[in-house]
């Protein structure tokens, strides 16, 4: 088992990670999924505060069905990958 702490916290600009000794990356505060229902592009806002790895359900702003989210954060780079699947 490895154990690790992932030092992260907000700089003074706004919509900047700082990580580590001074090192500052652009984050996203959005990321587009497919609705895993009908197909369309959609937007969601990303809370990093929440950690590295999420999941949780939202509804299709096309077609109004629940996707469950699964998003991974990229700790070094900050990147945003989402899984949409369909929930019953």
């Amino acid at each position: 088992m490895f154990n690790y702490l992932i030092c992260l916290f907000w700089g003074r600009q706004a919509n900047r990670l700082q990580i580590g000794c001074g090192e500052q990356i652009e984050m996203q505060n959005t990321s587009e999924y497919r609705c895993a229902f009908c197909g369309e592009l959609n937007t969601t806002f990303i809370d990093i505060s929440a950690g590295l790895q999420q999941s949780y359900v939202e509804d299709c702003q096309i077609c109004c069905r629940p996707n469950q989210l699964y998003i991974a954060i990229d700790d070094h780079t900050l990147e945003v990958d989402i899984v949409a699947d369909y929930v019953e």
